[in-house]
């Protein structure tokens, strides 16, 4: 019996633990998770008080994530920090689950319109796993602003986040984790903009143990009954 619990509760973890998308952001029509694992909620992407007004979805390019430059305007994440700069969304964990972390990818990148040349648009990853001072930047990017374009088409460059995920502290999360992009530039151009787009949260999101333990006697009483 002992060995027939075992091998239950492996199969079992095996098949819950298989690496998957946890939410995801293709900005199609909206601001709102087109993809969404089972038993979390995603939040849709909000921005923060300090990008109200100067952002949100743009329809050009099959629809895209966007904050014009005038809205930030500070040169480092201290700054960024101060003045609510960020954009953020939350995953809501099922109550008896728990979220393993592995990446998160997403594009970034910009549109210049604009005759001012060598500026760069940086955004850095906080989270409520670690908090949100300076000292808690997860990973950053930056894209230089050198070409110049008609304010519609996004230089984007790929923005993967893994390794950085690999640390105890982002495998079995419960409740809810907040992530937030804080933004910042050397420039304060409306027309040098701040672009997103395929925001992709990977991970897995398996039973607490007790959960698991419940779910395995469930597995147990459903076979004895098979035997007999």
């Amino acid at each position: 019996m002992k060995k027939l619990v075992i091998v239950v509760l492996v199969c079992m973890v095996c098949s819950l633990s298989q690496g998957a998308v946890i939410a995801g952001y293709n900005f199609g029509s909206d601001l709102a998770a087109t993809t969404e694992g089972a038993n979390v909620t995603a939040s849709a992407i909000g921005l923060s008080a300090g990008l109200a007004g100067y952002g949100g979805r743009s329809g050009g390019a099959g629809g895209h994530l966007y904050t014009r430059s005038s809205g930030t305007g500070v040169t480092d994440l201290a700054g960024a920090i101060t003045d609510n700069d960020y954009l953020t969304f939350t995953i809501d964990v099922a109550a008896g689950y728990e979220m393993n972390l592995t990446s998160l990818t997403l594009l970034q990148g910009y549109t210049r319109n604009s005759s001012y040349s060598g500026k760069f648009l940086t955004a850095n990853l906080l989270t409520s796993v670690d908090g949100f001072s300076s000292a808690d930047s997860v990973s950053d990017i930056t894209s230089w602003a050198t070409i110049k374009d008609n304010g519609s088409t996004p230089h984007f460059q790929t923005w993967t986040i893994d390794s950085e995920f690999s640390g105890a502290k982002f495998q079995g999360l419960t409740g809810s984790t907040e992530f937030r992009f804080y933004l910042t530039d050397n420039t304060n151009d409306t027309n040098i903009i701040h672009r997103f787009d395929d925001i992709v949260l990977n991970g897995t999101v398996i039973p607490e143990p007790a959960t698991l333990c419940l779910l395995g006697l469930g597995g147990l009483l459903s076979l004895k009954r098979r035997r007999n």
